[in-house]
């Protein structure tokens, strides 16, 4: 994959989506708004940390940060897409390199910089704790007595039509 992107991932200047976050880290750095480019259409929590990222690694080191986490996230998302593919290990490993090489999206995230394929990735990270229980039933407007012993439910079943097996 690395050698398919060489060019974007290894580029010395910014790429174009690149140009954007910088000049929007660089304003959020001097007290101005990261905003102020139409084309910044980012959450203030990417603009406060690509501004501390900015300020303590560089543009050069910043980039190289953005790329690497990016080619990770590609090689995840990939990985995870392929999982249930049938076959071994290396057959899908084939496979996801095929991907992650081939794909015009993935080449074109490469390409322009964009920050998708992270942003993808983040969203199968698991998540901080564990899911809620849900405490409403659906369609039933009875709470359950405890979690362990639900609670009988009056809408749980509907009555049969009169007359037949209601179909």
């Amino acid at each position: 994959m690395v050698l398919a992107h060489h060019d974007s991932l290894f580029a010395r200047a910014p790429l174009f989506d690149e140009r954007i976050y910088l000049g929007a880290f660089a304003r959020r750095l001097a007290g101005g708004s990261a905003w102020a480019d139409p084309w910044f259409l980012y959450p203030p929590p990417f603009a406060a940390a690509g501004a501390g990222l900015l300020r303590l690694f560089g543009e050069t080191g910043l980039l190289a940060l953005l790329r690497a986490l990016n080619l990770a996230a590609v090689a995840l998302l990939v990985t995870r897409g392929v999982a249930f593919l049938p076959g071994g290990r290396w057959t899908r490993r084939l496979v996801a390199a095929a991907i992650g090489a081939l794909s015009p999206a993935i080449g074109d995230a490469f390409a322009f910089g964009n920050l998708s394929p992270l942003f993808g990735a983040l969203a199968l990270l698991p998540s901080p704790g564990p899911p809620a229980r849900p405490r409403w039933r659906a369609g039933c407007s009875e709470r359950r007595s405890s979690p362990s012993r639900p609670a009988p439910c009056s809408c749980r079943s509907s009555p049969r039509p009169a007359g037949g097996s209601g179909a």
